[in-house]
């Protein structure tokens, strides 16, 4: 939800110094009890600021796209990614520079990082991309404020042009055999997931040497946000049953490289159902 003008006065008291690494100590910091909204005020604030850099029209679609194809529970940095996706889906990517100029001012820059939405573990980076070049605007689509857009410097913007890497989630399994993954990008890319069992857990379940259970390979051609199953096969199942074999404990593995070379990978360990 945007900020509103009833807010500038609780917000006007956060200074630049407040961004990321302040953010998410107070999150999960045993020493800062006492302001348990201080979070939700940071990441506010940095949406303000967007809206006074992209006027409230462009802000308000691509907010709002995000939350429709973001992570559930995202961490700011996936939340980030998620507005550069939908203005590369609305607007074809020209807002990108000045979205990136945004975030890094608050400590959400390129080479900012955290383990996920509550850790305790982050890294703050005010720099943003470099040496991209800018997506071709759309045929009467410009830029708030003309080419340049306003409030962010022209050596900003020219460094900035850059788009948001891919985003991956591995789903908890729900289905008899089945896991699924969740992927996101913000250009034509390639995904690769896979569901893979330890040598001594096959051995356990009847399957001897086979660790690799299955593979998925797809080709996004476009902007997109794609749920992805990695289904056992029927045979598996059949073994897997014929030994009792209720639940698998396996690890999903999700790659991603789009055309531009920016990659993600997410792995995690989940139970798959099998009866």
């Amino acid at each position: 939800m945007l900020i509103g003008p009833d807010d500038e006065a609780e917000l006007v008291r956060l200074t630049d110094g407040d961004f990321f690494d302040v953010v998410f100590d107070a999150t999960g910091n045993p020493q800062s009890p006492s302001d348990p909204h201080r979070s939700g005020e940071i990441w506010g604030q940095t949406l303000w600021d967007l809206r006074a850099v992209l006027g409230s029209n462009v802000s308000e679609k691509i907010i709002t796209g995000a939350m429709r194809i973001s992570p559930a529970n995202p961490s700011f940095l996936e939340e980030r990614d998620a507005i550069m996706m939908a203005d590369q889906t609305s607007y074809q990517g020209i807002h990108i520079a000045a979205i990136w100029a945004v975030f890094a001012h608050r400590g959400m820059g390129v080479l900012a990082t955290t383990a996920g939405p509550n850790s305790r573990v982050t890294t703050p980076d005010t720099h943003v991309p470099a040496d991209f070049p800018a997506p071709a605007p759309a045929p009467g689509v410009v830029a708030a404020g003309g080419a340049t857009p306003l409030g962010v410097p022209a050596s900003a913007v020219a460094a900035g042009h850059a788009l948001a890497r891919p985003t991956a989630r591995v789903d908890r399994s729900t289905v008899r055999g089945r896991a699924t993954v969740t992927i996101g990008c913000s250009i034509a890319c390639r995904v690769t997931a896979t569901m893979t069992l330890t040598r001594a857990r096959a051995r356990r379940v009847g399957l001897g040497r086979v660790t690799s259970l299955v593979r998925v390979t797809r080709r996004l051609g476009a902007p997109a946000r794609r749920t992805i199953g990695l289904n056992l096969s029927r045979a598996t199942l059949r073994r897997l049953r014929a030994k009792g074999v209720t639940s698998l404990p396996a690890t999903v593995t999700v790659a991603i490289r789009d055309d531009r070379g920016q990659t993600r990978s997410v792995r995690r360990t989940l139970t798959v159902r099998i009866q």
